[in-house]
């Protein structure tokens, strides 16, 4: 347990339970059910929401023995330090096109200006970065109800900022496509929670039992309604009708998961050490140099630009970082993850690609089962020098 760590209050425990709910409100959760929702209907939703929920919880009771969540994220550092740089710049780059679109660009401010939105979210995230636990769980509560009341305000003030939606992507699902799809989404919100600096840490913070209470609500009740909102605003951007207070929700919500996350790379130490810190400040000022040019490129391979775009990122957390995840649980003495590891990752690539980008889906089980094989099967990796 940390130094800044809480008593075991009813308090704390609602804290860390908003914290962690907003914390785990990424550019995913407000924003991949609109592409499910639009791609599978209503089922693409529930598809989301019970491995997101389920996964992100059980991370608080798989890892509730004292000093657990401490012990894994000693032998799994390099690919958490890798899941907090690529959850900010994914964060930047969302905000980018999102807000450069033709779509959003109304809402708040015209370009060129729209491109200042993602560089504030980062200098914003910076600047909360170096505060405390306690100051965290404080901003979390303050959030966790300003969210409904952003959507209700949308709600009574519907016409106001209200804009066009883009034309439709034209995906072709089959009735077996979501069913396909859904195993490649349990295999990435299953495993993908393990990897969040910022889980562990409130896993650390807060002991049995109030630290398993802290997840079973942070999720199954705070969390789970930020994605019953996606949903509202989904059907919503469906039918061409979006508010500037959404857009305001995503806007707060991504900073602060961005501020999280940089808080956890200032303690922890960044991918690559030093040059990796360089270059994480230059790929993140590029890409909110990008919006712009991503959100005006033609179609690719039958899909918007940005949506395109937004599945590059995401192919992170939906085979390498899972994949990472899986090899460090199924080995508890396991201290790097070895050339299995990434051979596992080259061989799953093609059929995850194939499934999003192709919308050939039956691809996705074959994709999930070469590292989950290959994970259960490898030797543990020898143990670091020294």
């Amino acid at each position: 347990m940390t130094a800044d760590a809480p008593p075991s209050t009813t308090a704390s425990v609602l804290g860390q339970a908003a914290f962690l709910a907003c914390s785990w409100t990424w550019c995913i959760g407000m924003w991949l059910p609109v592409y499910l929702i639009h791609d599978f209907g209503a089922a693409g939703w529930i598809a989301f929401a019970i491995p997101n929920v389920v996964g992100a919880a059980a991370v608080g009771f798989v890892h509730r023995a004292p000093g657990a969540a401490a012990r894994f994220r000693a032998r799994g550092l390099t690919p958490m330090r890798w899941f907090s740089a690529w959850t900010v710049l994914f964060h930047v780059a969302f905000l980018a096109w999102l807000f450069a679109s033709d779509v959003t660009r109304p809402v708040f401010v015209p370009a060129p200006a729209a491109l200042l939105v993602p560089l504030l979210a980062l200098g914003a995230g910076l600047a909360l970065s170096g505060l405390g636990s306690r100051s965290w769980r404080t901003i979390a509560l303050a959030l966790v109800p300003v969210a409904p009341l952003l959507i209700l305000a949308a709600l009574r003030f519907s016409g106001a900022g209200s804009v066009e939606t883009p034309e439709s992507t034209g995906v072709v699902t089959t009735p077996w496509a979501l069913t396909f799809y859904t195993v490649g989404l349990a295999f990435g919100f299953l495993l993908c929670p393990h990897l969040d600096l910022t889980f562990m840490r409130v896993r650390e913070e807060t002991p049995s039992p109030a630290g398993e209470a802290a997840f079973a609500l942070g999720f199954g009740a705070f969390f789970l309604m930020m994605i019953v909102i996606t949903a509202g605003y989904a059907a919503a951007y469906l039918l061409g009708v979006m508010s500037s207070y959404v857009y305001l929700h995503i806007l707060l919500q991504a900073t602060f998961t961005i501020g999280v996350h940089l808080r956890e790379l200032r303690d922890h130490g960044w991918p690559l050490g030093r040059t990796g810190a360089w270059g994480f400040w230059i790929a993140a000022v590029a890409l909110a140099a990008s919006g712009s040019v991503v959100a005006g490129a033609p179609d690719v391979l039958g899909h918007a630009s940005t949506r395109f775009a937004y599945e590059i990122f995401l192919f992170a957390y939906a085979l390498p970082f899972p994949a990472a995840a899986w090899f460090l649980l199924t080995h508890p003495r396991r201290e790097r993850l070895g050339a299995a590891f990434w051979l596992a990752v080259v061989a799953g690539t093609p059929t995850v690609a194939a499934a999003a980008w192709f919308g050939e889906y039956w691809a996705v089980p074959l994709g999930v089962a070469i590292p989950l094989v290959v994970g259960a099967l490898a030797p543990a990796a020898p143990a670091r020098a020294g």
